[in-house]
């Protein structure tokens, strides 16, 4: 009788009276029979439904006995209730994703199956790959981002100020405000079309995960290699920036200039680094907004003191707004602008770490936008005070010397307290370093998920939920990379001059990929969210925009000015677009992806 109005088995009523619910509701009649209450038909449909909503058997049991003993009042009744079915519905909600993912997977491959039989090609649902899927549950316990990395959204702006003033003014002359002018006004349309994708697609794989689906896989695995040479180059010229102001540091206290020197300040910088995203993300985070605060301070202190010294001499001119002041003309400027672009190059980390803060979507373009503006104002700002403090005949002997042109500028304002320079150059490379690290670990884990690159690097750390494997990788591919440049051109700053116009020449590549992305996937994916200013017109501006300057800074500019520091770039960079193209055919041909992604007579799915 007690199974019928319960619905519940003779063993698992059993199953419960065994484990104490029951005692207080059983009599005991004559034969031995077991004579059960109303009041057990009640507490058994109660601890049913109670496990149906997630609460455990000794849950059940502490809240069975408070119950009896009346310590459980009405008031926590209703909080543990409405807790359950929170829980509930944040349960039904990931169900719902993940029909959702199942169900586009179904479409994809129903559509394969109807283009097979018909003979014809399939391209228009491919899958995204997994790793960058959306809120799923299980994506729960992978890499954890806080809120507060909204710092990492930002580039550190000292290093770009102390490094790419000093070849822009001697590319140029005084104009290096204009030219972060112009750098701005370039950045914009990508910057407004990461801002478009991002926030639809907010994913760990950023450009390669976007134009893997707004056209094919093949697309998404090309820009992927170009995407992680982006990124790693970055690596190289903050190694660049550590080693020059870790030996800048070491002089200032009698020790000798050595390249050896830089070499250790390196590897310094590596160990810190590991030490703190080897730990948690979260950690890095902070170190990089405490970081970026100190150093913006310092920076803003000596433009102030620059500004208000040589305009009490009455030194203050206007020509750093004038383009008539420019030094080179036009192929300078053109030169100058490769730097500018470079000090641009950070605001699309907000779209690497988006999917992992749970960044409101809505939020995501204005902070995309928002860091490159931000950052833009700054340099235009202190590139103007930096232009008004010395002759800038006086550049390239500071450069000869080994030392960025602000430090000596500094001594020449602060006297003995340039070391606050030296300072912050070293904790603002540290911080751009901790951050992007794990930004370009995250591009290879991402890969590795999908197994477009080696699996290895897409699995996570158990303890600390970090990709362990990659961020090895990175680490050590940073270091290494970085001294084989070093001893080839001589000099720390050669090196760095060089990794820098890599890095925009792969940076512009990237752009032109995510500009063409925002007008595919919003025509095919987003129709009813298709905006002609915001997803035509202004990606074409961007593309317009990005192949004029590659191809007039790099195949105009670079390629007439030298093998070391013009032409080997340029040489470099095209050898390695085409390996990816290798790359991508080689997957083709052997590659089969356990993410749904089958390369199959030259058809994606």
């Amino acid at each position: 009788e007690l199974e019928k109005k319960t619905g519940l088995t003779r063993h698992t009523i059993r199953f419960y009276e065994k484990e104490g619910f029951l005692e207080n509701y059983i009599r005991r009649g004559e034969n031995n029979y077991r004579d059960y209450s109303e009041d057990a038909v009640v507490l058994l449909l109660n601890i049913k439904a109670g496990q149906a909503a997630g609460f455990t058997l000794a849950e059940l049991k502490e809240l069975v006995e408070a119950d009896e003993m009346n310590e459980l009042t009405i008031h926590m009744k209703v909080v543990l209730i409405r807790q359950k079915m929170d829980a509930i519905d944040k349960r039904k909600a990931e169900l719902d994703r993940v029909q959702t993912y199942l169900a586009s997977i179904l479409a994809s491959k129903l559509a394969l199956l109807h283009s097979e039989e018909n003979g014809s090609d399939h391209d228009d649902n491919c899958t995204i790959p997994e790793v960058d899927r959306l809120s799923l549950p299980e994506r729960r316990i992978q890499w954890h981002l806080p809120n507060s990395q909204v710092g990492l959204c930002l580039p550190d702006q000292q290093p770009v100020l102390y490094f790419n003033w000093g070849p822009m003014s001697i590319a140029t002359g005084p104009i290096t405000p204009l030219i972060y002018m112009l750098a701005l006004l370039i950045s914009l349309p990508t910057a407004i079309s990461y801002a478009m994708v991002s926030k639809e697609i907010p994913a760990a794989g950023q450009a390669y995960t976007w134009l893997w689906h707004a056209f094919r896989p093949g697309y998404g695995l090309w820009t992927g290699a170009i995407l992680v040479l982006y990124y790693v180059s970055g690596l190289w010229i903050v190694n660049m920036f550590f080693a020059v102001f870790f030996g800048e540091f070491l002089r200032y206290f009698g020790v000798p200039a050595s390249p050896i020197g830089g070499a250790i300040g390196m590897l310094i910088m590596a160990a810190i680094t590991a030490i703190v995203v080897y730990r948690d993300i979260q950690f890095t985070a902070r170190v990089a907004l405490g970081f970026m605060i100190f150093e913006t301070g310092v920076v803003s202190a000596l433009a102030l003191t620059i500004v208000f010294v040589q305009g009490s001499h009455g030194k203050l001119s206007l020509a750093p707004f004038s383009f008539p002041s420019a030094t080179a003309g036009f192929n300078g400027i053109s030169t100058a602008v490769i730097f500018g672009i470079l000090s641009f190059i950070g605001y699309d980390y907000a779209c690497v770490v988006a999917e992992e803060t749970k960044t409101p979507r809505r939020l995501i373009p204005i902070a995309v936008i928002l860091a490159a503006v931000t950052v833009g104002v700054f340099w235009m700002l202190g590139s103007y005070a930096y232009s008004e403090s010395i002759p800038l005949s006086q550049l390239p002997g500071f450069i000869s010397s080994g030392f960025t042109p602000i430090t000596p500028i500094a001594k020449i304002y602060w006297g003995p307290g340039n070391i606050l320079i030296t300072i912050t150059g070293l904790t603002a490379s540290l911080g751009i370093y901790v951050a992007i690290v794990p930004a370009t670990a995250r591009i290879l884990f991402a890969m590795g998920r999908d197994r477009s690159l080696p699996q290895s690097l897409g699995k996570l750390n158990a303890r600390h939920q970090v990709p362990f494997n990659a961020l090895t990788v990175v680490l050590i591919g940073g270091f290494v990379g970085a001294l084989v440049m070093v001893i080839l051109q001589q000099s720390y700053f050669n090196a760095y001059v060089w990794f820098g116009e890599l890095s925009v020449f792969f940076a512009l590549v990237t752009y032109i990929a995510v500009n063409l992305a925002s007008i595919s996937f919003y025509r095919r994916f987003r129709p009813q969210k298709f905006n002609v200013v915001w997803n035509l017109i202004v990606p074409i501006v961007g593309i317009g925009i990005d192949l004029y300057i590659l191809w007039q800074s790099f195949f105009v500019a670079l390629t007439g000015s030298g093998f070391a520091l013009g032409q080997s770039v340029v040489l470099f960079a095209v050898v390695w677009c085409l390996i990816a193209v290798v790359y991508v055919a080689a997957l083709q041909v052997f590659v089969c992806c356990d993410t749904g992604v089958h390369f199959n007579q030259g058809a994606y799915s």
